[in-house]
């Protein structure tokens, strides 16, 4: 089940709002249950904008991004002598951009996993090894300009 929204709160702020469930059981195999890999059961994302008018005609942009995954499994299988269990993260973006009033250009700060959370992307048991895929998502920082034709 997925549920997304949009919120409309006056003429300054708007929300957006995506939810995701997914809840999929299997019978127990040999006192292990098998998963869904690489899914996790609950997903949100939370995404509050400010955005002003300025008297000059420019407009001011504010926004945040959140989002969030449930813990998973890295293969089909929910034993956890295999140690392919996978922590929930949550990851921040921001945006700041001031807008000119003919809308031809921005100009905007931004930052990406603002908070530089490191996590796993997957983990699969071969039986000799445990593979760790890693994500490779450090934080990001910067300016951008946008110039529209």
């Amino acid at each position: 089940v997925e549920w997304e929204s949009t919120f409309h709160l006056g003429d300054a702020w708007n929300v957006q709002l995506a939810v995701g469930y997914l809840d999929v059981e299997i019978d127990s195999q040999q006192g292990v249950r098998p998963v869904a890999p690489l899914t996790p059961k609950l997903t949100l994302a939370l995404s509050p904008e400010y955005r002003r008018s300025l008297d000059d005609g420019s407009s001011l942009t504010v926004r945040l991004d959140y989002s969030w995954r449930d813990d998973m499994w890295g293969e089909p299988s929910s034993d956890v002598n295999r140690r392919t269990r996978i922590d929930s993260r949550g990851i921040l973006n921001f945006h700041v951009g001031w807008t000119a009033a003919d809308g031809n250009w921005e100009i905007a700060v931004y930052g990406r996993n603002a908070a530089d959370t490191r996590y796993d992307q997957a983990r699969i048991n071969t039986g000799d090894y445990l593979l760790q895929i890693l994500s490779n998502d450090a934080s990001e920082f910067g300016i951008t300009f946008e110039r529209r034709l």
